[in-house]
């Protein structure tokens, strides 16, 4: 029997009870407390479910204990809320301060292994501390993240087993992902690693292995899975990446005349000194949108600024129906602006015979965001990996 401790009042964390109930028999729920707290919140006690009659929750604290103290396995389900203004750092920090509050009220009660499911994936946020100095080739600009290694590090004192989920299309073995790099290269990862002669992976350096700690999840087919929604509704959409790192495998969407490849923007972020953070778009692509429908792919919507430079582009190009997708709908506020991010990209409108067209705003419930759209729930596949893993 294993119990899983949700957020309080978070029906994700209820449901992904619900749904690991299927794979496994004798499960128990239980919720926490939590707090504001520097740049998220954490856990300062336990309390019982909302739903105290029936045989799944618990009726108080120390009935979930008791429980806890019998079984000494505990699967801890949390997710952040969209307009936070949080970093990848904070986010890491955050998952940490978790694991403290959580530390004494469950390790204390004898808790022998401790997992963890977060799906919005700090941890492997991509490290843009370590990357190539474009001005002097060959050398290396160090900075925050290596601090990554540092956080997975602390990590250990407090979780057995971690997983995450991003889209990347980077699948490895199982659908989790595994980073690796010439030694040295740090700041570039191998695409297609796995296809290297085998005297060359040797060499390799690995920046991450599922197997080892963090198993990050690879979604990016869930995307992928909605494009094709999109295109067989309206066939002939134009897939547009906002930058030059796609989140998905054109490949497998694009299909002739019902779902076409829209290329991609050059997004240049620039470095200390430059102007650090601002961010400049060259135009690689010069399609005749009118008429179009176009759907923007990212990982992940932050400030909103990569999507909006794009939406800006195809809008200007004549495209009728915008969709933007991102796997995890963050939407930061934007104060500077007097909005956020979620809503400055819902107030952009394109042109057509009817008038205005709104553009529509898609998400994943990896963030607690209300662009969610239920055809994105990773959750299934959340629950099936996380029965693999946290045995």
């Amino acid at each position: 029997m294993t119990v899983v401790l949700g957020k309080y009042g978070d029906g994700f964390c209820k449901e992904f009870y619900e749904k690991l109930r299927k794979y496994r028999e004798g499960l128990k729920y239980g919720e926490f407390l939590e707090k504001n707290f520097i740049g998220g919140e954490s856990v300062p006690r336990l309390t019982d479910g909302k739903e105290e009659g029936k045989e799944n929750c618990f009726k108080n604290p120390d009935k979930l204990r008791e429980t806890i103290k019998k079984d000494g396995k505990v699967i801890l389900v949390y997710r952040g809320n969209s307009g936070v203004n949080w970093s990848p750092s904070n986010l890491s920090w955050n998952a940490i301060f978790l694991g403290e509050y959580l530390r004494d009220p469950l390790y204390g009660i004898e808790v022998d292994e401790l997992y963890f499911f977060e799906p919005n994936e700090p941890r492997q946020k991509q490290d843009k501390s370590e990357y190539e100095d474009k001005k002097n080739p060959g050398g290396i600009v160090k900075g925050e993240p290596c601090s990554v290694d540092i956080i997975r590090k602390l990590m250990k004192n407090y979780f057995d087993k971690i997983v995450t989920m991003c889209a990347h299309d980077s699948r490895g073995k199982d659908g989790w992902i595994i980073k690796k790099c010439r030694k040295g290269e740090r700041y570039r990862i191998l695409k297609n690693w796995e296809y290297l002669p085998l005297e060359e992976q040797v060499n390799l350096e690995t920046l991450f292995n599922g197997e080892d700690f963090i198993y990050n999840v690879d979604g990016s087919d869930i995307i992928e899975n909605y494009i094709d929604d999109v295109s067989e509704r309206f066939p002939g959409t134009y897939v547009v990446n906002p930058d030059g790192t796609p989140c998905i495998n054109k490949k497998r969407v694009v299909n002739g005349d019902k779902c076409k490849d829209g290329g991609h923007m050059e997004k240049v972020r620039h470095l200390a000194g430059e102007g650090q953070g601002e961010i400049t778009y060259k135009d690689v692509f010069d399609l005749d949108l009118r008429g179009a429908s176009v759907l923007i792919p990212d990982d992940r919507i932050m400030s909103g600024k990569t999507m909006d430079g794009t939406v800006e582009k195809v809008i200007e190009n004549g495209a009728k129906h915008v969709r933007c997708v991102g796997f995890h709908g963050e939407f930061h506020p934007l104060p500077e602006k007097g909005t956020d991010a979620l809503a400055m990209l819902q107030n952009r409108r394109t042109k057509s015979e009817y008038g205005l067209n709104k553009v529509r705003v898609h998400a994943t419930n990896s963030v607690d965001n209300p662009a969610f759209h239920p055809p994105l729930d990773i959750l299934p596949r959340g629950v099936e990996v996380c029965h693999k893993i946290f045995k």
